[in-house]
């Protein structure tokens, strides 16, 4: 609900920021918790609280950026890297689609031909079903064809509203859409299936009410690894930037588990074969501090950070 005065702010509002910022939380909150009711959005609390952080953080002094634009919730806990989010995912397989309702009622996928056409999805938009058009903020930045998976592997930036159909499991799959532009392309028309070749992509389809044809296709808000260790009461210590990291193949192992150390593994975009530690984790339960931390990497050199990485992310530990 709006708050009157400042003094009815929640305690970690109070406690964290400055009389200033919590006015400037305080408007932010109401303003978009009226829209949110307006709209008739579901718990607006957490919309309008969402956004009031965003919002002060950005002019918050002293807060180093996590690639570029770190959003910290502390009413939620959990630690958001991007201005937006994230997904991932694979979005279709050599096999035969089966479409009851639609003309062609199979459609077979050649290996050859997905893995050609793979690398053209970046730069191309998302949509709803293969009919609703999304805002420009919902693209793909990356498409590549995964021997190990079998399968064209994309990543791409959605919008709030999009995430948050994901979040909740509204979206069922991913589809793909074909571009026959390219010369040489068409498709081969058989008595029981049609089988295009030489395409690329147009767009991909998060489906929201039609069923997927592959439903082997999937859909991942990346955070979820992240919001995943917060959960756990981890400080999350970047030591490389996330931007040089492919986001499919990361993996969280054990560098010492006696003293609660964990590091989250990735393969470089520059070189896929090359699996190099993006970030660490220490339990708080261990008595995990970030001046215990920085004393740990000056013991353990060989663990240090590059001097592009991000700032430790603690969540109490972040906020001065």
């Amino acid at each position: 609900m709006p708050y009157e005065k400042i003094s009815d702010l929640p305690d970690n509002v109070k406690s964290t920021l400055s009389e200033k910022q919590q006015r400037q939380w305080m408007e932010v909150f109401n303003s978009v918790y009226g829209q949110a009711q307006k709209e008739k959005e579901k718990d607006p609390d957490i919309h309008a609280a969402k956004a009031a952080w965003s919002v002060v953080k950005k002019s918050q002094e002293g807060l180093e950026n996590f690639v570029e634009s770190v959003r910290l919730s502390l009413l939620e806990g959990t630690v958001e890297l991007f201005e937006g989010h994230k997904v991932r995912g694979y979005a279709i397989h050599p096999m035969a689609t089966h479409h009851p309702l639609e003309w062609p009622t199979v459609r077979r996928y050649l290996e050859p031909y997905l893995e050609r056409a793979a690398p053209t999805a970046a730069g191309k938009p998302f949509l709803i079903d293969h009919t609703r058009t999304l805002t420009p903020e919902n693209h793909l930045t990356l498409g590549r064809w995964d021997g190990e998976k079998s399968a064209v592997y994309y990543e791409g930036e959605v919008s709030d509203d999009v995430a948050a159909k994901i979040e909740a499991k509204q979206i069922k799959g991913v589809s793909v859409g074909l571009d026959f532009q390219k010369p040489g392309s068409g498709i081969l028309v058989t008595e029981r299936e049609v089988i295009p070749y030489a395409y690329g992509f147009d767009e991909f389809s998060f489906l929201e009410h039609m069923s997927p044809g592959d439903p082997q296709a999937t859909v991942q808000l990346w955070e979820g690894i992240l919001r995943e260790a917060s959960e756990q009461d981890f400080i999350l210590y970047p030591i490389q930037s996330l931007d040089v990291f492919l986001l499919d193949h990361m993996q969280v192992m054990w560098l010492n588990q006696e003293r609660g150390i964990q590091a989250i593994y990735g393969r470089l975009r520059e070189q896929p074969e090359s699996l190099q530690p993006f970030a660490y984790l220490f339990m708080k339960a261990r008595d995990w501090t970030p001046q215990s931390i920085e004393a740990w990497l000056l013991d353990n050199p060989q663990y240090a950070k590059s001097a592009q990485a991000p700032a430790p992310i603690g969540i109490e530990q972040m906020v001065s």
